[in-house]
């Protein structure tokens, strides 16, 4: 933000033609980052609030209140961004913990004394108890906090538009 507290974003959207280059530029970001996203559900959702986003910034194109226009193309797209990081955070989390797991299993493969999980069930008891005891849970409580900061930062980052 600037001496004025408006973003990059702000100054885009305080006009038609910004607006409209903001319409045309939000498909291209999320086309570039919804292919990251583990799950159909989660990219459908955010494709979702994008449609929905459109629809409302349509409209607003042909606002003649500058301030109101401006305002409601900021809370679309930063809607839309909000939606897109959150579950790029939870997809980090996932990832972060299918690693875990997967290093639980190898260590456990190896017959370390210490490493070694004894499994009832059979493979499957094994792999779940391998994962209950990777670690996830010390990891997210000293790591969650980290991202989330990250993760602040570039939510304010990523608001600031093309």
């Amino acid at each position: 933000k600037d001496s004025f507290g408006s973003t990059p974003l702000d100054y885009r959207c305080k006009n038609a033609a910004g607006r409209q280059a903001i319409q045309s530029w939000l498909p291209t970001v999320l086309q570039e980052r919804l292919p990251f996203l583990g799950l159909d559900q989660w990219r459908q959702e955010v494709l979702a609030e994008e449609q929905r986003a459109t629809k409302i910034l349509s409209s607003s194109l042909d606002d003649n209140d500058n301030d109101n226009a401006a305002d409601t193309t900021n809370q679309q797209v930063g809607a839309v961004l909000r939606k897109l990081i959150q579950l790029e955070f939870r997809e980090m989390l996932s990832l972060l913990e299918m690693v875990l797991w997967k290093i639980q299993l190898l260590e456990s493969n190896r017959g370390d004394d210490d490493t070694t999980i004894v499994g009832g069930g059979g493979e499957e008891g094994y792999r779940q108890s391998c994962r209950v005891h990777c670690g996830i849970s010390i990891v997210v409580e000293n790591v969650l906090p980290f991202l989330c900061l990250e993760a602040s930062s570039n939510n304010d980052d990523s608001t600031n538009g093309p």
